[in-house]
């Protein structure tokens, strides 16, 4: 059993650093000022899925909040929310130019590591569409999100 876990938390590691591996770059998908691609899970959820939505805000923070709370509703059949549980954002921060800080709730330990890598890797391609944004860290309850 213990190894099956080991598994499980090494499959979803691999597949998280695959999904941030092209991070790096702006996505060619963004469709026109104020259109941004948004990511949900696949009826299986083991894959992302896209759609596209016009965001508004007059901040990066109010644009990235927005952008999340989108996310938690998806509009195609077949497309699910990558938020498995509810009430998972506190908010959004920019900190400095490129930098945007996601603070989530205590809601965020009952996520699967599936859920979570999945969650995690949406939530960084969604919002480096943003203008200047090239950073996404994650805090749990106003601390930096640390491996267990």
């Amino acid at each position: 059993m213990r190894t099956m876990h080991n598994f499980i938390g090494l499959a979803a590691l691999i597949s998280l650093i695959w999904c941030l591996c092209g991070c790096s770059t702006k996505p060619a998908e963004q469709v026109s000022e104020g259109a941004y691609v948004l990511y949900y899970t696949s009826a299986e959820r083991f894959s992302l899925t896209t759609e596209h939505h016009e965001i508004k805000g007059s901040s990066i923070q109010e644009i990235g909040f927005n952008m999340l709370s989108q996310m938690q509703k998806p509009v195609t059949v077949g497309n699910y929310s990558l938020f498995a549980v509810e009430d998972l954002v506190n908010r959004v921060a920019q900190e400095g130019e490129n930098l945007i800080n996601v603070y989530m709730t205590e809601n965020y330990k009952q996520l699967s590591v599936s859920d979570e890598v999945l969650l995690r890797a949406g939530i960084v391609k969604a919002l480096i569409q943003l203008d200047g944004i090239e950073y996404v860290s994650f805090y749990v309850n106003e601390l930096p999100l640390t491996d267990p």
